[in-house]
């Protein structure tokens, strides 16, 4: 249930071989629940009113849903807390939670592997948050819509034409998190399909919103603005959104897989200002990471960022060996 970072080639003059990037691909899954299950039941058991019981329902179902691992136990739960929910807000005739259901009914599905009841409901989710006036929650479906698309042009080009349509509605609802986030993965997809000022202006606005909220993890932010300089060859600003990307995450204490993606980048902003020590030991940091994960795709990734690196340096032999170990 975690998010992959999706990878992209980035390309340097180097006889054999690839400076390969990782690019924050936001899959769509939704973002990790940070909300703390104890806590929640606490609520569950204290909730004022009926329709506020059903909201902290769906809100351990979805952090069951979004919690770290594939656990059978933990699908399990969040589809039988989503079940209750179902059930009051049935009783209570409380649309929002109707819709709400649905929608994670067909989260539930995607994570399970059944992605075809997924969409069936999705697209149900949809109808019923138009026909019912829910504008928050139709953008969150427009949001769940971007899961079914692939890795072609054309496929983030309608995920681009989804973010388009739900981004207003977060805006007019308010909803300031939700608007932040959307417009970040916005920014990923106009940078994949190469329109880099395009993702650095709604990168920037996307900051100026979670700067306004207090949210203070912007590391995910920097690093899709530090790649998309890189890629513009403004390697300084590349370096510079790489380095504060590092530091927030050091402020916040952030421990997850994000680090490896953060490191990558570091290596590459260094490599392109050739201080290759440098770009060597985040690229080193990087790899420890995905090793430790096991992340096949992003060991072979970095493995080739070292064997370039290597190759630039003229050091065929250590090249050729981490070319030959991946």
């Amino acid at each position: 249930m975690n998010k992959t970072p999706h990878l992209a080639i980035k390309i340097h003059q180097c006889t054999l071989y690839t400076i390969v990037a990782f690019l924050f691909l936001s899959m769509q899954v939704i973002a990790q629940s940070k909300q703390d299950p104890d806590q929640l039941k606490k609520k569950i058991a204290a909730a004022k009113s009926d329709n506020q019981k059903v909201e902290m329902l769906l809100a351990l179902s979805s952090y069951y849903l979004t919690k770290p691992g594939e656990l059978k136990a933990d699908l399990d739960s969040a589809n039988n807390l989503n079940f209750e929910a179902k059930k009051l807000s049935n009783t209570l005739g409380y649309k929002l939670g109707k819709g709400k259901v649905i929608l994670l009914e067909a989260q539930i599905d995607r994570e399970k592997g059944d992605s075809k009841n997924g969409l069936k409901k999705t697209n149900e989710a949809l109808n019923y948050s138009v026909k019912n006036n829910l504008p928050l929650l139709t953008a969150d479906v427009y949001r769940e819509l971007c899961a079914y698309k692939g890795y072609e042009t054309g496929d983030f080009e309608e995920k681009i034409k989804y973010l388009e349509i739900a981004i207003p509605l977060y805006k007019k609802g308010k909803a300031l998190k939700k608007e932040a986030d959307a417009l970040k993965d916005l920014a990923d997809y106009y940078g994949i399909i190469e329109d880099h000022q395009k993702a650095l202006e709604l990168l920037e606005n996307a900051v100026a919103i979670y700067k306004s909220i207090g949210f203070k993890e912007l590391q995910g932010v920097y690093t899709l603005m530090s790649d998309n300089y890189g890629i513009l060859q403004n390697t300084q600003l590349s370096l510079q959104y790489a380095l504060m990307a590092e530091k927030i995450a050091e402020e916040v204490h952030d421990t997850s897989y994000q680090l490896c993606t953060i490191y990558n980048h570091l290596g590459l902003a260094y490599y392109d200002l050739l201080k290759y020590d440098l770009a060597f030991s985040n690229f080193e940091k990087a790899l420890n990471i995905a090793l430790e994960n096991k992340n096949v795709g992003d060991i072979n990734t970095i493995t080739y960022n070292l064997a370039s690196l290597y190759c630039q340096q003229k050091k065929l032999s250590r090249s050729i060996t981490y070319t030959k170990t991946n």
